[in-house]
């Protein structure tokens, strides 16, 4: 074949009964159509590989990566340079197939003897590579294991160099699937795409947005970039470089678009602003938008929250509101490390679970997706706790997963002082270096997740429990004292200084139950849609009743639910209750109405 007739052969499509037709694409043929995405950086691993397919024997590249590093790209990029004749004699027209296993597979009739016919396909596929200038890419290279035949087929047609492949699969498939196996992977030179670092994803998408531009009616300036690539690094940790910050600046340029429909200048050019990005990675985390925004009035709203729900304790909470302020904010401070760390000391009935989830209603807009819960009682031990973590081929991996799926979410360690000292050992490792590993190996990063860690450690049987009143600051700041004096106790220093602030909740006094009473019926308001009041003698009664529960907290919506729960029931179901606008609950006389002028 000559130089002439090998570059016409690189871009003219196979007869469609051909079976290199049949089982995957021709990337070189999209290439001289320009049906491919632009590719730009990774010159050095791109050079790297075209002198890998110019040896004689052990000419095929292996391209290790986790997903959405670029891998395809890069041999989507040698299909562009052969296109456009800027590869050295040993690639010149050669035409680059992308297959994978499975599509081999599913190109089967299947017949009574199905992998005896994948065998002889394959086989077939192998042999029209070695006789034609065309390069296999084997995508997915891990999946080999799926079906046995393959790794005994394709060692014989590697051994002489007569086939040019190139393979490609995560780091951890191929460790896991093809590392154990020496005469296939001695077959092989590997090339590794490390994920690209900021710096680098920012050069990668200043090159693309002229494209998105062409294609799409927008503006794209350098500094949304910018924004693009600190959003996806604080808010997308779980994805890889620059895979995550292309599909946000697409998709921001689709809201644009999508957002100007009703506008009267429709098809005219428009700049794409960072709030539509901050609305995209809204959309893509559940985090309000507010947030991602770095806006500090929404954070420091939070001080005003916590001091509305937990009168009496503002001073203790003051720490978590500054350093949430901090770090959602994006100020950068401590970037590698989770968002908050709270270690939470309170009797029972405190409010100490209900401080965490307080907390992750205001920074999500669907909490109870972004809440987990995990009781120490059960998971403090160390085979435990590992089990959280993917701990054993089908074994549970709550605590992993839910980091995977909701990267910003709020973690709560209840009873964390029954946590083994080897658990709090992984824990201080995740909490200074913002990250961990699962049982495959896996990283999973904690980053932007806020921990709340809550114990009882302090508070013995000494102490009030129950509602108190007149309590003095002076006895209080000595009772608080001797609480983290024994916290100091019950935790190892040096896993101590991994929290950010110990928060010691004062005693329940009055005042906090009747403000989780005011938000307990405010609640209720908003759910029958009618405004509910409770005169003072209730109040009173409900007060007097809770001061002789050991934990008042707890029993309060119990408590309301026996004493006017019935009678609200009754009201709903009756005639009258469209007409009302507000219902007034008394103590005596149950539930009594009255409709207001409107």
């Amino acid at each position: 074949m000559t130089s002439e007739d090998r570059e016409k052969y690189a871009v003219t499509p196979f007869d469609p009964h051909f079976i290199l037709a049949q089982i995957g694409e021709d990337v070189t043929v999209m290439a001289s159509e320009g049906r491919l995405p632009a590719f730009f950086g990774r010159e050095e691993e791109l050079a790297r590989m075209i002198k890998i397919l110019g040896r004689r024997r052990k000419c095929n590249p292996l391209i290790l990566g986790g997903a959405g590093v670029g891998k395809s790209s890069l041999c989507y990029a040698l299909a562009d340079r052969i296109v456009n004749g800027q590869v050295p004699p040993w690639l010149v027209g050669r035409k680059v197939i992308r297959t994978s296993f499975f599509e081999i597979w599913g190109s089967l009739l299947h017949s009574d003897d199905s992998f005896a016919e994948y065998a002889r396909i394959l086989k077939n596929v192998l042999k029209q590579c070695r006789e034609n200038p065309v390069i296999l890419f084997m995508d997915e290279f891990h999946t080999l294991v799926n079906f046995p035949v393959s790794s005994n087929v394709i060692k014989p047609a590697l051994a002489d160099g007569s086939l040019k492949m190139i393979a490609a699969t995560t780091l951890r498939e191929y460790r896991r699937d093809i590392e154990g196996d020496e005469a296939l992977t001695r077959r092989f030179v590997p090339i590794v795409l490390d994920e690209p670092s900021s710096e680098e994803t920012r050069k990668i998408l200043y090159s693309l947005k002229k494209g998105f531009e062409e294609y799409y009616p927008v503006s794209v300036g350098d500094d949304f970039v910018d924004e693009v690539v600190d959003l996806t690094e604080t808010y997308l940790p779980g994805r890889n470089q620059p895979d995550k910050s292309i599909d946000l600046l697409e998709l921001s340029c689709i809201e644009t678009v999508y957002d100007c429909l009703n506008e009267e200048d429709v098809g005219e050019r428009t700049d794409v602003t960072e709030d539509t990005a901050h609305r995209v990675i809204s959309s893509m985390t559940g985090i309000p938008e507010e947030i991602v925004a770095g806006k500090m009035d929404r954070l420091e709203s939070l001080t005003r929250l916590l001091a509305d729900r937990y009168v009496g304790q503002e001073e203790a909470l003051k720490p978590i509101a500054f350093r949430l302020a901090l770090t959602k904010s994006r100020v950068g401070i401590d970037a590698h490390r989770p968002d908050g760390i709270f270690l939470v000391a309170g009797e029972r009935g405190s409010g100490k679970t209900e401080l965490a989830r307080t907390v992750a209603d205001f920074l999500s807009e669907d909490p109870e997706e972004d809440f987990l819960s995990i009781d120490m009682e059960v998971y403090g031990d160390f085979h435990s706790f590992v089990m959280l973590m993917g701990g054993g081929p089908g074994r549970s991996s709550l605590l992993s997963e839910f980091v995977r799926n909701r990267p910003t979410g709020v973690i709560l360690f209840r009873n964390f002082d029954r946590a083994e000292k080897k658990v709090l050992s992984i824990l201080r490792q995740i909490f200074e270096a913002g990250k961990g590993r699962d049982y495959q190996g896996r990283e999973v990063i904690f980053d932007h997740v806020t921990f709340f860690l809550t114990t009882r450690a302090g508070f013995d049987d000494n102490m009030p429990i129950g509602i108190v009143s007149g309590r003095g600051d002076v006895a209080w700041d000595q009772q608080e004292g001797t609480v983290r004096e024994n916290i100091r106790a019950v935790f190892p220093e040096e896993f101590l200084s991994s929290v950010d602030d110990v928060i010691v909740l004062k005693p329940v006094c009055e005042e906090m139950i009747r403000s989780l009473l005011d938000r307990k019926i405010e609640a209720w308001s908003r759910q029958v849609g009618k405004i509910l009041q409770l005169t003072d003698p209730l109040k009173d009664h409900l007060l007097k009743a809770l001061s002789q529960e050991e934990a008042p907290v707890h029993l309060l919506s119990r408590l309301l639910d026996r004493e006017v729960g019935e009678e609200l029931l009754r009201l709903r179901r009756s005639s009258e209750w469209e007409d009302l606008e507000s219902v007034e609950l008394k103590r005596d006389d149950g539930a009594s109405c009255r409709q207001d002028d409107l």
